[in-house]
């Protein structure tokens, strides 16, 4: 009973008295009841979980003053910071600070999470979340994602010795049948060929998409993420050039005096012509006396 009865007067004790009454009775301890007191802290831990306690704006304040890669580093500590730290709103003020709406937009490419829920935006707005911090953490690091030694003979660079954006192309070979494709940012790479392997003729080259001709008049296109692919059969006319732009391609050529182009949205199924007299604007003031 004195012993409760002196835990319940303790309890009913403001802050000031408490530590008081604490400094009191510390110098009535024996050394055998200090060595009691040592045991007790040792196993008792004062650790405070401050990711989990906080609010979200609390722990995005205190990490917009680390690196942007704290955020999916201390994912793994513990599943209680997995799921806080998931949230967006924790980096999206840093990274606001570096991406503005002007800037190019990046494609999400192997960083989209596999699942069957294509209405589910918040896998993919955390996953650009993720590669705008990659290249953030690159930059401020000055520490490449990847080293690459290319041991090849490149062949005419008309052909296929290509840049554009996180990709490389090239045609290796004397005889080229198989283009080449790098991702310079996840260091995978695509060998694309014609169905019959037939000799390759031109290429071009976009953000998302690959395309070239072959020496049988045929027009390849493949996708350089979902690695669909559409043939197209044109005339030889139509072949003497091509070009691409995100996901549009253009082919043509100049026959009689007009100049044919036929254009490509690799997400529909039927192109459209466009036949241009070389007289006429563009092509008037190129032409030589």
């Amino acid at each position: 009973m004195e012993v409760d009865t002196v835990i319940q007067a303790f309890r009913k004790l403001g802050n000031s008295d408490r530590r008081a009454a604490l400094e009191a009775l510390a110098n009535e301890f024996d050394p055998y009841e200090w060595r009691f007191i040592q045991e007790k802290l040792n196993n008792k831990s004062f650790s405070r979980d401050i990711v989990g306690a906080l609010p979200v704006e609390l722990v995005s304040h205190i990490f917009s003053h680390l690196d942007i890669a704290a955020a999916y580093y201390y994912q793994i500590v513990c599943k209680q910071w997995r799921e806080t730290l998931r949230c967006t709103a924790i980096v999206k003020p840093t990274l606001r600070a570096w991406f503005t709406d002007n800037d190019r937009p990046l494609a999400l490419g192997p960083y989209l999470r596999d699942n069957n829920n294509d209405d589910d935006g918040d896998d993919d707005d955390y996953a650009l979340c993720q590669l705008k911090a990659e290249y953030m953490h690159r930059f401020c690091t000055g520490k490449p994602h990847k080293f690459f030694t290319l041991r090849t003979m490149f062949s005419n660079p008309a052909r296929g010795t290509l840049l554009c954006g996180d990709y490389m192309s090239w045609v290796p070979g004397k005889f080229p049948r198989t283009i080449n494709v790098l991702n310079l940012r996840t260091g995978v790479l695509l060998q694309e060929s014609g169905d019959a392997r037939e000799k390759i003729h031109k290429v071009a080259l976009s953000e998302s998409i690959v395309a070239f001709t072959s020496h049988n008049n045929v027009c390849y296109v493949r996708d350089l993420v979902t690695r669909t692919q559409r043939i197209w059969k044109l005339t030889p006319t139509m072949l003497q050039h091509i070009a691409c732009r995100d996901r549009m391609i253009a082919c043509g050529g100049v026959s009689e005096g007009i100049a044919k182009i036929y254009l490509i949205d690799f997400d529909k199924p039927k192109g459209r012509t466009i036949d241009i007299p070389i007289t006429e604007a563009p092509f008037a003031h190129r032409r030589t006396e």
